[in-house]
């Protein structure tokens, strides 16, 4: 059980640091509409992460309950932050988890998770040229195995049928979700197009 939580963990973390090696903005990146804050040097103003200390408010317990038909006694449902990140980590039991974990023991060979987990994170880039610029470079150097692009959602999303994971523009921010709940990553996509389209309403 704790391998699934290690390797939702370490995507994330992986991805991090990826996300963190910033294009810096050119003079002519520096035009970037009303919505950017300039400073009297001309240059954009970094702007702050408003879920930094709320991450799991960005899609709040009672929205993912609904979602998933969660009840969270019933099927464990539990929430981990990482602080002073705008990352959120839910986990809850497959309802047959019971029957997973005794196929798995007696056959640790087969892939049959037990637990479903969901990762939510807010990446702040500070301007609306840098959140562009990483947002196109993920589109196109496939990083994390974006590979399929959305329109419907925000200013443009990724999708990375590999990993399950789902990432959107909005702003100077983007919108990170990787869901582990069907037993084929690429299955997970109608449910976190539905939870990004919750979050978006507040961001």
């Amino acid at each position: 059980m704790s391998h699934y939580i290690t390797t939702a963990m370490l995507v994330f973390a992986i991805c991090l640091v990826s996300c963190k090696s910033e294009v810096k903005p050119t003079n002519a990146e520096t035009n970037v509409g009303p919505k950017q804050e300039l400073d009297s040097s001309g240059n954009p103003v970094r702007m702050a992460n408003p879920w930094l200390n709320s991450p799991c408010d960005v899609i709040t317990d009672q929205e993912f309950y609904a979602v998933f038909g969660i009840e969270e006694k019933r099927d464990l449902a539990n929430r981990d932050v990482l602080p002073g990140k705008a990352f959120c980590l839910r986990r809850w039991k497959k309802p047959d988890w019971r029957e997973r974990e005794i196929a798995q023991d007696k056959n640790p060979n087969i892939a049959t998770n037990p637990e479903s987990a969901l990762v939510v994170e807010v990446l702040n880039y500070g301007t609306l040229a840098v959140a562009s610029a990483q947002y196109e470079m993920h589109k196109k150097d496939h990083i994390n195995g974006y590979s399929e692009e959305f329109t419907d959602l925000g200013e443009g999303a990724i999708w990375s049928p590999s990993l399950g994971m789902l990432m959107v523009k909005k702003g100077h921010l983007c919108l990170q979700l990787k869901l582990d709940h069907a037993d084929n990553p690429a299955d997970n996509l109608p449910k976190i197009k539905e939870l990004a389209a919750i979050a978006l309403k507040k961001m």
